[in-house]
């Protein structure tokens, strides 16, 4: 039995302001984390040498041009001349194959697809325009909105976007349910996340 939305149910068209479930596409999903295995593996393969003393923290941005979905409210707040603040939370949307090829166990993505959600993961069906890879795989045109790894983008970048689609208000509660789940004091134990992205 599934839990989650069926997939005609989580998109609808934009309205003419960025708002809470906007998805955009070419976001560039930047964060800095402390430097991994992955990481440095990379970093190393780009330098063509092993550093004496590499840099504990990386800049790290995946993919570079990123589909995104805005977490945080906006219309709510803004005012006739604009928005009240500048800045959007989004948090990265990818396809739910490209993190089972990170080590995502593969019973774990059946619970995403089945449930909606898991630990930080928020189920999304393929967005519109975004030319799925074809794979026939079992995960193929499933995606997910990986709330444990969100970031703050300006709304001059998003300006600068194509924005793709909006969540439905029945996709926008979910949304609001799990992000409440990432940043409560409950938050889920997402170690094992690390290196996905």
């Amino acid at each position: 039995m599934s839990f989650r939305l069926t997939s005609n149910e989580y998109f609808e068209t934009c309205g003419p302001r960025t708002a809470q479930g906007d998805i955009y596409q070419g976001i560039p999903c930047t964060y800095a984390a402390a430097r991994s295995k992955i990481l440095l593996a990379e970093h190393e393969a780009h330098e063509g040498h092993q550093d004496e003393h590499p840099p504990d923290w990386s800049e790290w941005t995946n993919p570079v041009h990123s589909v995104a979905v805005v977490c945080n409210y906006t219309e709510t707040f803004a005012d006739k001349q604009g928005y009240r603040h500048p800045y959007r939370l989004i948090a990265p949307v990818m396809p739910l194959d490209l993190l089972v090829s990170r080590k995502l166990s593969k019973e774990e993505a059946r619970r995403i697809i089945d449930q909606g959600s898991s630990s930080g993961l928020f189920y999304l069906p393929e967005p519109p325009g975004q030319g799925s890879t074809k794979s026939g795989g079992e995960f193929e045109s499933h995606w997910v909105a990986c709330l444990f790894r969100m970031t703050a983008v300006l709304q001059d970048v998003l300006d600068q976007r194509e924005r793709v689609v909006r969540l439905t208000a029945a996709a926008r509660r979910d949304l609001v349910a799990n992000l409440i789940n990432v940043v409560s004091p409950y938050y889920p134990d997402t170690s094992d996340l690390t290196d996905l992205l």
